[in-house]
């Protein structure tokens, strides 16, 4: 049986909110059992035909390892897409282990540290041509109440024990997205390239840079099926000093908490990154 479905003017009005709230019981390798709670709310700020969608992700976790994150994450562009506002912001609670530093540590290194983390980004890009955006903002990171409970004491050996580090900085952004619509981008290919600065003039605990490479394609596959192969490679490297312990390249620490899914976040941590992968995306329900 087929339905078809007539066009709804009213359903993309600019200022219109769409919630998605997905309640979830789940398991993790770094936390255990945890209940999370995610609330995406989308909308548009001109007409949908030349203005992307804006997305707002917030919600709170909480694991049987004690560990709580609330994070708010957005992506709002104005009217023509003019401008794109990028946002960052984070609390956490999180008892967690450590494994060292490097691509060949072993589980048998694991270190369990207990600390608070707050996080603080904010970026605004401005479109110059086609596609391309540019700008910049600011990146805070605070760990704080940081205490190691393990006894192969990486942290220590690296950091010398301190129970606080603050990077703080200003952050440069060269962005290209043709994404329409960031909740389901097909045919799209984003790139950006990100150089921080982070200084003790801005109450850095210590100078350092980073650079940030991430590149993403979506492809259908078939050609004009919904379905959709999409490549990621995120790549971070420190430069310019010593990064604080928790602000080295690692993953899971990406935006999403996406890469190294299979591994235990935090398993490998180093002064350079590099990461790819890939996933191929099907519908499962006829009207997606």
């Amino acid at each position: 049986m087929h339905f078809a479905s007539k066009p709804d003017t009213q359903r993309f009005k600019p200022g219109k909110l769409f919630f998605a709230f997905l309640p979830t019981v789940g398991y993790s390798l770094e936390g255990s059992w945890l209940t999370n709670v995610a609330i995406n709310t989308s909308f548009y700020t001109g007409n949908h035909d030349s203005t992307n969608l804006s997305i707002v992700n917030y919600g709170a976790m909480y694991t049987l390892r004690h560990q709580f994150v609330a994070p708010i994450i957005s992506d709002i562009w104005s009217k023509n897409n003019k401008i794109n506002w990028l946002g960052d912001w984070g609390f956490y609670i999180y008892p967690s282990y450590t494994y060292g530093l490097g691509g060949n540590t072993q589980l048998s290194n694991a270190d369990l540290i207990n600390y608070s983390y707050f996080r603080f980004y904010q970026e605004a890009l401005f479109h110059f041509n086609s596609y391309y955006y540019f700008g910049g903002g600011v990146n805070y990171d605070n760990h704080f109440n940081i205490k190691e409970l393990g006894s192969n004491a990486d942290y220590d050996l690296y950091s010398k024990g301190v129970s606080k580090t603050v990077s703080s900085g200003p952050v440069v952004q060269f962005m290209y997205d043709n994404r329409a619509n960031i909740n389901n981008p097909r045919k799209a290919f984003y790139g950006s390239i990100t150089y921080r600065y982070n200084s003790t003039l801005l109450g850095s605990t210590q100078a350092w840079q980073s650079l940030f490479l991430e590149l993403k394609e979506y492809i259908q596959i078939p050609n004009h099926s919904p379905n959709t192969l999409c490549l990621w490679s995120w790549n971070e490297f420190t430069f310019g000093g010593n990064a604080p312990y928790f602000d080295l390249p690692s993953n899971g620490w990406d935006l999403y908490s996406n890469s190294g899914r299979g591994y235990i976040q935090g398993r490998f941590r180093g002064q350079n990154m590099l990461y790819d992968e890939a996933e191929y995306r099907f519908r499962i329900t006829w009207n997606g």
